[in-house]
């Protein structure tokens, strides 16, 4: 009890005068550093025996650009949404205390699907509202679309013609290295039409380097999708489209493009 006391006593006028007399960063600052040391705590805790590995990394640098987020307008907002989803799941969990040894995983994967699904997809509707990067919300949205599912059937049709080797058969056996090229082609090919078309702010080559890293994150999230479903032992989210499965399956792909194009349009807009 004395040693409780006595932290106290010490750190809370430390705290006190910084926060006070120091400039609003470095009260920010130790926030942050705060912030990544409870991280680190939590995932001893969601990960025990673990070391601190790339999964670690991970963590802590999101952590720190949730930071640097939350210094921007509309980060408070991101951040208090978030934490009501967390309370929200946690009351729910707290008002049937049994099989606790669930509990971690009963809170972080209802959570996951909030930021997994929610936070693109809440980029796009802030794309349509208020425009990006010099351009026309509508115009942005369109091209994000039209990158997506054009590297989708570039890599389709080129897997089905001149797929030999096996891209990850692990996840997903019937993609290949070939189709793949080809869904970046395809990707990079539909950027650059919706600039032809449209006559985009961003000019030419930046607009190609987006269109490849768009079909690279719609990539990386169909094969995060298919890791997902694997695990749950099921073929497809739902039935809602015909020959596509569900509205989960359309849009995994854009659900990780789109953070991407979102910040890479940005930064386009700045340089070129």
């Amino acid at each position: 009890m004395l040693i409780r006391i006595a932290t106290g006593v010490v750190l809370a006028p430390i705290v006190l005068i910084v926060l006070y007399y120091a400039p609003g960063t470095a009260g920010a600052g130790m926030v942050a550093l705060a912030g990544l040391i409870t991280m680190d705590e939590y995932d001893r805790i969601i990960r025990p025996g673990r070391r601190r590995d790339a999964v670690w990394i991970v963590e802590m640098i999101t952590l720190a650009l949730l930071f640097y987020a939350s210094l921007g307008p509309l980060g408070s907002a991101v951040a208090g949404v978030l934490f009501l989803s967390m309370a929200s799941l946690a009351v729910i969990r707290l008002s049937r205390p049994v099989n606790l040894e669930r509990a971690v995983t009963d809170l972080a994967l209802p959570l996951l699907g909030v930021v997994w699904i929610g936070l693109p997809l809440s980029l796009l509707s802030g794309i349509l509202s208020g425009g990006l990067g010099g351009d026309q919300g509508n115009m942005v949205v369109i091209a994000i679309l039209v990158m997506v599912f054009a590297g989708d059937t570039g890599a389709y049709f080129t897997g089905r013609l001149l797929g030999r080797h096996k891209l990850y058969p692990a996840i997903s056996p019937k993609k290949t290295v070939e189709g793949g090229i080809g869904g970046l082609l395809g990707s990079l090919g539909g950027g650059l039409l919706i600039k032809a078309v449209f006559g985009l702010y961003i000019g030419w080559i930046p607009l190609a380097v987006i269109g490849v890293l768009a079909g690279g994150a719609e990539q990386l999230g169909d094969f995060c999708e298919s890791m997902l479903k694997r695990g749950a032992g099921v073929k497809d989210s739902g039935s809602l489209l015909p020959g596509h499965g569900g509205m989960f399956d359309r849009l995994d792909g854009v659900l990780f493009a789109t953070p991407v194009v979102y910040y890479c349009w940005l930064l386009a807009a700045v340089i070129w």
